[in-house]
């Protein structure tokens, strides 16, 4: 079995509980991507698995940045919800703190390469245009942290970070990521995706 098989196959794990089609607290999931990973059983029996989770998920780096955008979406109306509770607003400030730095690094690190190297001129385009844009949230972001919860501009400014942030992804998702994945075949998308989870967990928190 090809090293891509297994990378499809954990990418595919993974895929399934961050777009909450199991409860991300189900352990067997973590168990069963290093499995996985460390397979050398018949290419009947990986085959069979394999089969079964592609019927089940969506196998693409859009399919990660998504989810990660999806999460941070969340995080953010949680922590509108929670107003007149500060010790709930800081747990949700700091939990969106968290995955939205981990998901910029990843996209820095795997994402807009890839853009250059797949899609020549015109991903260098984009990638220049991502990484202008992202650094305009990382600049806001950074103010987020340095800004405390009780303090009245915590909000006006997490709410300009939204902003930006939401534009973001919307060119990503309406440009970017379609032309990548009508471009390259769903191997490399999923080869990516995989690249671009390992990214975020190779992040302390």
């Amino acid at each position: 079995m090809s090293h891509n098989f297994f990378i499809i196959c954990a990418n595919s794990l993974y895929c399934l509980r961050e777009t909450n089609k199991y409860d991300k607290t189900t352990s067997h999931f973590d168990i069963l991507i290093q499995i996985v990973l460390s397979l050398s059983g018949s290419p009947l029996q990986l085959t069979i698995i394999f089969v079964y989770i592609v019927k089940m998920t969506s196998l693409t780096i859009s399919t990660v940045v998504k989810s990660d955008y999806n999460t941070v979406s969340d995080l953010y109306e949680n922590y509108l919800l929670s107003e007149g509770n500060i010790a709930t607003k800081q747990e949700y400030a700091l939990k969106f703190q968290e995955e939205l730095a981990k998901h910029n690094t990843a996209e820095e690190s795997v994402l807009y390469p890839a853009f250059e190297q797949y899609l020549g001129s015109e991903g260098k385009k984009i990638a220049d245009q991502d990484r202008k844009e992202l650094q305009t949230v990382k600049q806001l972001l950074s103010q987020l942290v340095s800004i405390s919860v009780s303090d009245p501009q915590h909000c006006v400014i997490f709410d300009k970070l939204m902003t930006k942030l939401n534009e973001h992804v919307k060119r990503e998702e309406t440009n970017d990521l379609p032309k990548f994945e009508n471009a390259k075949t769903p191997d490399l998308s999923a080869s990516l995706a995989y690249s671009f989870r390992q990214a975020k967990l190779s992040i302390p928190v």
